[in-house]
């Protein structure tokens, strides 16, 4: 009987979150879900050309000296995940913020690798208007170590 109450009630709150129109995460961010993970990667490749003295942190993240644009350091970064004995993954999270009084996503995407007992990690944060899905090309910010 508990199983029917318990599937009973989760048929109910799913219907009234459909009649509502909107889940309750929607209420926070402006829109019903967050940027898939393939949307925050087009995102990040669509906005390759941003140069890195626009972003927090990019600076001293550069791989190479003549590292010039948010493309040039992930290529550097990427070219680090081409070793097929290490463990190497992409991370991807949104978070929902409030930024220059409208929804917005926070996202970070990350690439890390643990190649013979040295872990890290390098990536972006990205944020991502809720309503228009476009990153704010004013800012964003080189995350890792």
């Amino acid at each position: 009987m508990k199983k029917c109450l318990s599937a009973f009630t989760i048929g109910c709150f799913l219907l009234a979150c459909t009649a509502m129109g909107k889940p309750p995460q929607a209420e926070k961010s402006g829109t019903v879900a967050p940027p898939s993970n393939k949307r925050v990667l087009q995102l990040l490749l669509k906005n390759a050309d941003l140069p890195l003295t626009r972003g927090a942190h990019c600076k001293s993240a550069a791989t190479a000296p003549d590292d010039a644009t948010l493309g040039d350091y992930f290529a550097g970064v990427w070219q680090h995940q081409t070793n097929v004995k290490a463990k190497n993954w992409l991370a991807i999270s949104c978070e929902p913020v409030l930024r220059k009084e409208r929804p917005h996503w926070r996202c970070d995407v990350s690439t890390h690798s643990n190649e013979d007992k040295a872990y890290w990690g390098y990536g972006v944060r990205l944020y991502v208007d809720a309503k228009t899905e476009k990153v704010d090309r004013t800012e964003f910010m080189c995350i890792g170590a």
